[in-house]
C-alpha cells in the first residue's frame, strides 16, 4: 500500500456508510437514526476487534461517517487523527472543532460525543489498551513530559480520569508522514509489522511532544506580547476601565485576561488599576496644590476614607504627610 492507495481506501464508502448516506437523503425515521447512533457507539468498543486484529494492544480504524456518536466513555486510551475534513466533538462538556491534521488524545473514562460527519470528513481512531503503555514504551519519553504524564495517569487506577489534549499538529510535516506510514503498515502489514507499528507510534508521540511544546511557546510569546498593550490601556483608562471593559477592548475572555496579568505581573487586575490610581495621586500631590478630595475624585475615588486607606497602605503615610514630605524634600534640594 502506498499514499495513493491508502487515500483511496480511506475515502471509499463502506456498505454501512452507503446505507447511512442514503438514509439521510431519504430522511429516515428518528428511531432508526437513534439505533444507528447507538450502533456507532458500539463500534467504538475495543472488544469488537478481538478477532483478527493486527496488534494485540491497539486497533486502528476509520470513524464511521454520516452518523453522530452519542456521549460515551471507554476503559482504554483513544487517539483520533483528522485525516481529512473536520468534525465537532464535545469532550467533558466542552465543544471542540477538530480540523484536518489535528490530533486528540482522550484518557480512559472521559465522556465525549462526536458530531455528524460528511463524506470528506475522515477521522482515524486508535484505541490503546493499558497493556500497550508498558514501561519500555513509556521510557522513550521524558518523565516530565506531557505525554508520559498523560499515560501515567491513564494506567493509574487510583487517579481521576478527566484528561484530554488537543494537538494543533496541522502544520507538522512529520505527523502526516508518520501517520501515512502507520496506516499503510496497519492496513497492509509486511514482515516485522508489529515492531514497525510500535516504533511508528512512538515516533508519532515524540513528534506530538514537539508540537505541544511549540504551541505552548507560541502561546507564551503571544501572551507576553499582549501584556504591554493591556498595561498601557489601563494606564490611560484607569479611572473608568473595568476588567470586563478591558477584556472586551482586546477581544479576550475576562477570566483569561485576569490569569494572564497575574502570570506576567504577579498582580491581579484590581491591584494594577489601584496602583495606577495611587501613582497618579502621588504625582498630583507632589506637583499641584489641588485639595486632597479633588485628587481623590479625579482618580476615581468618591469615598475619601477609602482613598486615605489605600494611599496609606501603599506609601506608609497620609496624602498630606506625603505632600509635606515632598515639599520639604524639594526645599532641601533648592538650598543645596
Amino acid at each position: 500500500m502506498n499514499d495513493k492507495t491508502l487515500d483511496q481506501y480511506l475515502r471509499k464508502l463502506s456498505l454501512r456508510e452507503k446505507e447511512l448516506k442514503e438514509a439521510k437523503k431519504e430522511n429516515c425515521s428518528i428511531e432508526k437514526l437513534k439505533n444507528e447512533r447507538e450502533k456507532a457507539a458500539f463500534d467504538m468498543d475495543f472488544s469488537r476487534f478481538e478477532k483478527g486484529k493486527v496488534h494485540p494492544n491497539f486497533v486502528i480504524f476509520p470513524h464511521v461517517r454520516f452518523v453522530p456518536v452519542p456521549m460515551h466513555s471507554h476503559n482504554y486510551v483513544e487517539l483520533f487523527y483528522m485525516y481529512s475534513g473536520s468534525v465537532r466533538q464535545t469532550i467533558q462538556g466542552k465543544e471542540i472543532l477538530l480540523t484536518e491534521g489535528q490530533i486528540g488524545l482522550i484518557d480512559t473514562g472521559v465522556s465525549h460525543s462526536i458530531g455528524d460527519t460528511g463524506e470528506n470528513d475522515i477521522m482515524i481512531n486508535i484505541l490503546m489498551t493499558k497493556d500497550f503503555l508498558t514501561v519500555p514504551f513509556l521510557s522513550r519519553f521524558s518523565d516530565s513530559s506531557v505525554i508520559s504524564g498523560f499515560f501515567a495517569n491513564a494506567i493509574n487506577t487510583a487517579a481521576s480520569h478527566n484528561n484530554y489534549i488537543i494537538f494543533c499538529s496541522e502544520n507538522s510535516r512529520r505527523i502526516h508522514l508518520y501517520f501515512r506510514e502507520l496506516l499503510c503498515e496497519y492496513f497492509s502489514p509486511g514482515a516485522g509489522f508489529r515492531q514497525i507499528l510500535e516504533n511508528l507510534m512512538a515516533l508519532i508521540f515524540l513528534e506530538l511532544l514537539n508540537v505541544y511544546e511549540r504551541d505552548e511557546s507560541v502561546k507564551t510569546e503571544r501572551s507576553a506580547a499582549l501584556i504591554f498593550p493591556v498595561l498601557r490601556y489601563i494606564e490611560a483608562n484607569y479611572v473608568t476601565c473595568t476588567l470586563k471593559s478591558t477584556a472586551s477592548f482586546f477581544n479576550l475572555n475576562p477570566n483569561y485576561l485576569s490569569t494572564l496579568l497575574k502570570e506576567h505581573t504577579g498582580k491581579t487586575y484590581r491591584q494594577i488599576v489601584t496602583n495606577e490610581k495611587l501613582v497618579h495621586a502621588a504625582y498630583l500631590l507632589q506637583n499641584t496644590t489641588l485639595p486632597v478630595y479633588e485628587i481623590a475624585n479625579s482618580i476615581g475615588y468618591e469615598n475619601l476614607s477609602f482613598f486615605f486607606e489605600k494611599f496609606q497602605k501603599e506609601y506608609g503615610m497620609t496624602p498630606k504627610e506625603y505632600r509635606d514630605q515632598q515639599v520639604s524634600f524639594g526645599e532641601s534640594r533648592t538650598i543645596l
